[in-house]
């Protein structure tokens, strides 16, 4: 529990001091009382539930697999024994995506839902090699080679914008054959659900297709994002087409627009030309337009539409705090994939929740965040330490020769 502190300021002047302790146990029991909404039984007496969550939370803010987490905790139960339960227990794909947002629901600031705000969406790849059983095909989608594969686990999240802050509102899974549109679809679903009013959504240029756009503009949804240049070049005989033209433009304006696909038919929508100078970035020197697709947004400056999805970019971020609490794994059942990444975005909003609502100082015109007084690798060493506390942490491993005798040989001295 947190407790108070002696603050020698109260009824003395206007100022705003700390009243509480955040400790270990805290943190701890806070990431905990989530995670233990998930539908998991103690099944024997060898293992119970805060087994499962403990190990859990020790892999993630260590960054490690559940096996070594087992090793290195030397009073929990085995990896087999672990992952044997999660995967009898956890075996719907479809339960478990919808329970990952009944726990991201309990960890959403109050003040989210107020008004509208900025969501971006965007998409996490998680590379994959070896084969998949027949039934689980569909979850992996193929895509551009990295870490030597083309096959991936894919989620797509959207996260609220508020300053520079990212909080995860949503994830969907990604499965092969579905499309940009409906995964959109899917995550207006579960906003819905929250209460969440979106001002604006900001979306990576992957989704600018006709399909998206309409069902964007059908829901009556504002947004912004890059327009991908499509057409002929300049460089090419007849000159410039398509959105190639605008491209070329030295000004910024707002214009209309007309997309047109074969197989999705047309759709019209405002596109923003926002020209700027390059000022040396990338060794260039001239000026350039950057062309955003829009709908509901023409009354606002065009220098502000640029900015406004400048903010974006900061999702980005998100994304490697999510990949240091992320649990390794080599297993092929995409159910315990999806609660590694779930488990990351439990803890990164845990963390993000605490400095919303704890840390933060009070004060008028809204709260101010005290990003230094918490960075997410502490509270991942909080968790560490709190975890091993609560087991016999492996204090020594058996070797065949005595370590002062060999230091004594290579001349090393020990003075403690």
């Amino acid at each position: 529990m947190t407790k108070e502190i002696f603050n020698p300021f109260v009824g003395r002047a206007p100022m705003c001091m700390p009243q509480c302790i955040l400790e270990r146990q805290d943190v701890l029991n806070l990431t905990i009382n989530p995670l233990a909404q998930l539908p998991l039984k103690a099944r024997g007496e060898d293992v119970h539930v805060t087994d499962l969550l403990h190990v859990l939370v020790f892999a993630a803010a260590s960054k490690i697999s559940v096996h070594q987490a087992c090793q290195d905790l030397g009073g929990a139960p085995t990896s087999q024994t672990i992952w044997g339960e999660l995967a009898a227990q956890l075996h719907d794909l479809d339960q478990l995506e919808a329970t990952l947002h009944v726990l991201w629901a309990r960890l959403i600031p109050k003040s989210l839902g107020k008004r509208g705000r900025r969501v971006a969406v965007d998409l996490i790849e998680l590379p994959y090699h070896g084969g998949v059983a027949e039934e689980h095909q569909q979850e992996l989608c193929r895509g551009k080679a990295k870490p030597g594969t083309t096959h991936f686990f894919t989620y797509a999240t959207a996260d609220a914008v508020v300053g520079s802050n990212r909080y995860t509102l949503a994830l969907c899974r990604v499965k092969a054959k579905m499309t940009r549109d409906q995964v959109l679809e899917r995550l207006f679903g579960y906003l819905d659900r929250l209460g969440i009013k979106v001002s604006v959504w900001l979306l990576d240029r992957g989704f600018y297709s006709v399909k998206v756009i309409r069902t964007l503009i059908d829901r009556q949804q504002p947004f912004i994002m890059p327009a991908v240049k499509r057409g002929t070049s300049p460089t090419q005989p007849g000159g410039a087409t398509g959105t190639y033209v605008m491209a070329q433009w030295s000004g910024s304006a707002w214009t209309s627009y007309t997309l047109s696909s074969a197989k999705e038919g047309q759709v019209s929508f405002d596109l923003a030309v926002v020209g700027h100078n390059l000022k040396g970035r990338w060794g260039k020197h001239q000026r350039e337009a950057w062309l955003y697709a829009t709908w509901g947004l023409k009354h606002r400056p065009l220098s502000g539409i640029r900015q406004v999805y400048r903010r974006r970019f900061g999702i980005e971020a998100s994304y490697r705090q999510v990949h240091q609490a992320k649990i390794k794994t080599s297993s092929r059942n995409p159910v315990l994939r999806l609660l590694c990444v779930g488990v990351a975005l439990v803890l990164r909003n845990v963390w993000v929740w605490l400095h919303a609502e704890v840390i933060a100082q009070p004060r008028r015109g809204g709260r101010h965040l005290q990003a230094a007084a918490m960075r997410l690798s502490r509270m991942l060493v909080w968790l560490v330490v709190e975890v091993a506390q609560h087991y016999r942490l492996l204090r020594g491993i058996e070797v065949y020769r005595d370590l002062y005798e060999v230091a004594h040989e290579f001349g090393i001295t020990f003075n403690y």
